[in-house]
């Protein structure tokens, strides 16, 4: 924490970062940013410390700037895995073995990364599997 910043503004950033998102629609950093009207360190220091302790997800999106949302309680079990693609079901079966990032899920899957991406999205939304931000990378697992 930057000494610049008291506590209350810290914990008041925190809170309006907080406030400002949902768990069920993304939104995308440029405009969280614009919303919070905080300062962009404020801003970047306050977001990181939510997704180390676990309060906000971050969803990649290829080249674009990433999107967040409040994370949902991960214990909580989704559909029946039966239903899905061949390809969301080796990607499902994979994460039962280990957690581990999109990146090598494509690459131990063979797979192309949007597609994982896509994949794990969807997964996700299922309440199949859930992720956390670690250092600079999404940690996937299976829920339950």
């Amino acid at each position: 924490m930057n000494n610049s910043w008291d506590r209350q503004e810290w914990r008041d950033a925190r809170e309006t970062l907080a406030n400002l998102l949902t768990t069920d629609t993304r939104i995308p950093e440029v405009q969280l940013f614009e919303a919070s009207r905080l300062t962009p360190r404020l801003f970047e220091r306050a977001l990181l410390e939510l997704l180390g302790d676990g309060v906000v997800r971050r969803y990649p999106h290829g080249n674009d700037r990433p999107s967040y949302t409040l994370s949902r309680d991960e214990t909580e079990a989704g559909a029946d895995a039966g239903d899905l693609s061949r390809d969301a079901r080796a990607v499902h079966a994979y994460l039962q073995r280990a957690p581990n990032t999109a990146r090598q899920i494509a690459v131990t899957l063979d797979l192309m990364p949007a597609e994982v991406n896509r994949i794990l999205d969807d997964l996700e939304r299922l309440h199949l599997v859930t992720f956390r931000y670690v250092g600079q990378l999404n940690i996937y697992r299976v829920c339950g």
